[in-house]
């Protein structure tokens, strides 16, 4: 089923919206949510988040790509999750991925809408920039929040090989979002 006609099923309030992004998309959602969670409960819990999410907010929203609404919408209610479960002992492996993106952004006012519109064209222009393994590596890590020893076996190269190449493209990120202005 192609996401617009998903998106009517949302409109419609026809509750086999739900079913259908769960055939289509609940692979790619559990996993995107197992990086950041490693309870198969918290996992299940806050999948179903995920879907009353896009009950509550499809309609009045019509995203204009539905699966990487939806996606963003499981990556932030994860690590909602996360924080709130993890309290006390936090895995340094999420906190470095999601302060390594951080420390890019500097001083700047995160809140300011205009500055997240100026930031996220900025990425993606990067992103765009850059050769489409490095690419996929920058998205695994930042933005599915893969664990870099899978990740580089995924991509055939070692842990510190990889962790090396990240460095270098947050670097080359960090003074390409300077040049900009960010």
């Amino acid at each position: 089923m192609n996401d617009e006609k998903l998106i009517e099923l949302f409109f419609n309030r026809d509750e086999d919206a739900i079913r259908e992004t769960e055939n289509e998309y609940g692979t790619i959602l559990r996993q995107v949510i197992r990086n950041y969670l490693d309870n198969e409960a918290d996992v299940d819990e806050c999948l179903n988040d995920v879907y009353l999410a896009l009950w509550e907010r499809i309609p009045p929203n019509r995203p204009e790509h539905f699966k990487a609404y939806a996606v963003r919408l499981a990556k932030n209610l994860a690590i909602s999750s996360f924080r709130s479960i993890n309290r006390r002992r936090r895995s340094p492996d999420i906190l470095v991925s999601l302060e390594e993106v951080g420390e890019i952004a500097g001083d700047g006012d995160p809140e300011s809408e205009l500055l997240l519109k100026e930031m996220k064209a900025a990425i993606e222009e990067f992103l765009m920039k850059l050769s489409v393994f490095d690419r996929k590596i920058m998205i695994r890590r930042y933005w599915f929040g893969d664990d870099p020893k899978e990740l580089a076996g995924k991509c055939n190269m070692s842990a510190r090989a990889l962790n090396s190449r990240i460095h270098r493209l947050r670097k080359k990120l960090e003074r390409y979002l300077k040049k900009k202005g960010l």
